[in-house]
């Protein structure tokens, strides 16, 4: 069987999810701003664009912009090499993670129920199927290490159409 020569590189499609959180982040950011500054009775509510960087609001106002700019820049790459299977999850696992040839046991595709199986989408763990590193769809590279550790990857069935055997690789 042929493996990915090419990393195989995903981002998280689920703009709904940024969608969600942008309006969430923006409004305790404005209600934050809001009820802290100082309002007077006869002048009524006063609110400023000078009232977002203050010292009290800035740190809220730089973690949601990370927050976002994180949400949006999820990325997973994973691919086999000569040497074993190396991957990255941005910005969760940033550095390239390897795993040699000699320290699985097992790799197959998988179909899964991420809600069900993970509790979703992302970096998650299952006391049954391990951690998974998922972006979207359903379908995995499960990879079962000697050590009993299991790891799940997005996997696109058209890219890899029949389960990927150690005895083949």
């Amino acid at each position: 069987m042929n493996l990915p020569i090419q990393p195989v590189s995903q981002v998280h499609k689920m703009t709904w999810v940024f969608w969600i959180t942008l309006p969430i982040l923006t409004g305790s950011m404005i209600i934050s701003v809001v009820l802290g500054t100082n309002n007077s009775q006869e002048s009524g509510i006063r609110f400023e664009f000078s009232d977002f960087l203050r010292p009290d609001t800035l740190p809220a106002l730089v973690i949601s912009g990370l927050v976002l700019v994180l949400l949006n820049r999820i990325k997973l790459t994973w691919a086999f090499t000569e040497t074993g299977f190396y991957f990255t999850y941005f910005p969760f696992v940033i550095r390239k993670r390897h795993i040699k040839f000699d320290d699985i046991q097992h790799v197959s595709i998988e179909r899964i129920n991420p809600m069900r199986d993970f509790g979703g989408w992302g970096l998650r763990f299952s006391k049954t199927w391990g951690k998974a590193y998922t972006t979207s769809g359903n379908h995995v590279l499960r990879i079962t290490l000697k050590s009993g550790k299991i790891l799940n990857f997005t996997a696109d069935p058209k890219t890899i159409l029949q389960p990927i055997k150690l005895e083949e690789i």
